[in-house]
């Protein structure tokens, strides 16, 4: 008996360990893993395209959801008073664990007031809330989401994060009259022929610009780009009203470069998914489903090609659509 007890202060002794911290399981090590290589791309997307992406002002935890537990990297101080937590032994990040905080089975988001919860851990600090990998393939099939893919989707949220978190960014979301949601208005080239008509050739006319030869043919494209840019959204605001086509500026500003983080990451870890594929009709051209998404991920191509800082939009007092910071006198 004694013996026995001995062993189990033993194994529970191997189990915490360096002030109370759990040594983690072998799924949690595999999960610990995929955050390190997370952070990895997160870096090199940082040091490529966008400083800020990697900031630590601009960086916010993340939550993932694995069965009945919560994993939660680097959260704050408000979190760990709100939730009974344990922290596990990690090198390069903190990482904690506590219960599950939503029932959807999967969820990949990023939010920064959780008002469904009893707590308000998250009042002013974005969370990207992600599903593990594991509870991930019960939802997709790996030729839809490989782990690649996956990874991809995550670095998608902490765009997001760091987006909400640049403060002049944020109070222009929080100031937005939101007539329309970003699906529905996806909606609308099915809906209205003449406005899938208009975004195609306002979208043919963006790809030519960023594939131009030169700064005076491209140029020639921009102007055109504009001018049918220009004409199609006075006649959405006569048909549906301002306020939709202030929705369709923020969207696209949102998720401009949070696909296109999301498409440069799973190209760096070698997705098999042909989707994810630089040119890809998805990411370039499919306006007929995803409208702002598509053109969003183009202007920030555009961006890249004349030099314009990608850290510009969030930096604006007033919201400014993506389009008004291209100059080409």
């Amino acid at each position: 008996m004694r013996i026995a007890r001995l062993l189990l202060c033993l194994l529970t002794l191997a189990v915490f360990s360096c002030n109370g911290k759990q040594i983690p399981t072998k799924q949690e090590k595999e999960l610990i893993a995929q955050i390190e290589q997370i952070f990895c791309v997160k870096q090199q997307l940082a040091d490529k395209y966008w400083p800020e992406f990697n900031d630590e002002k601009y960086s916010v935890p993340i939550i993932f959801f694995a069965g009945s537990t919560c994993y939660v990297v680097n959260p704050e101080a408000d979190f760990l008073r709100a939730f009974r937590c344990k922290q596990i032994k990690t090198d390069k990040f903190q990482l904690y664990k506590t219960r599950r905080l939503d029932s959807r089975p999967y969820i990949m988001e990023t939010q920064v007031n959780l008002s469904s919860y009893t707590s308000t851990y998250a009042g002013k600090t974005p969370y990207a809330m992600c599903s593990v990998w594991s509870e991930t393939q019960k939802t997709y099939s790996v030729e839809i989401m490989d782990e690649a893919v996956w990874m991809a989707s995550v670095i998608h949220e902490l765009v997001h994060g760091c987006q909400v978190s640049h403060p002049w960014f944020n109070l222009a979301q929080h100031k937005t009259d939101y007539s329309v949601s970003d699906m529905e208005l996806t909606s609308y080239p099915s809906r209205y022929p003449w406005l899938c008509d208009a975004l195609i050739e306002e979208n043919d006319y963006l790809l030519s610009a960023i594939s131009a030869d030169d700064e005076s043919e491209m140029k020639v494209f921009l102007r055109k780009f504009l001018s049918c840019r220009k004409e199609r959204k006075n006649r959405m605001k006569a048909e549906f009203g301002e306020a939709l086509v202030r929705n369709e500026e923020q969207y696209e500003t949102d998720e401009s470069l949070a696909r296109f983080m999301e498409l440069q990451t799973a190209i760096m870890l070698n997705t098999e998914n042909p989707v994810y594929a630089e040119g890809s009709f998805y990411f370039c051209n499919n306006v007929q489903e995803d409208y702002q998404f598509i053109t969003g991920y183009n202007l920030v191509r555009l961006f890249l090609k004349m030099g314009i800082d990608l850290d510009l939009p969030y930096n604006s007092v007033l919201l400014r659509s993506l389009d008004s910071y291209i100059n080409i006198d």
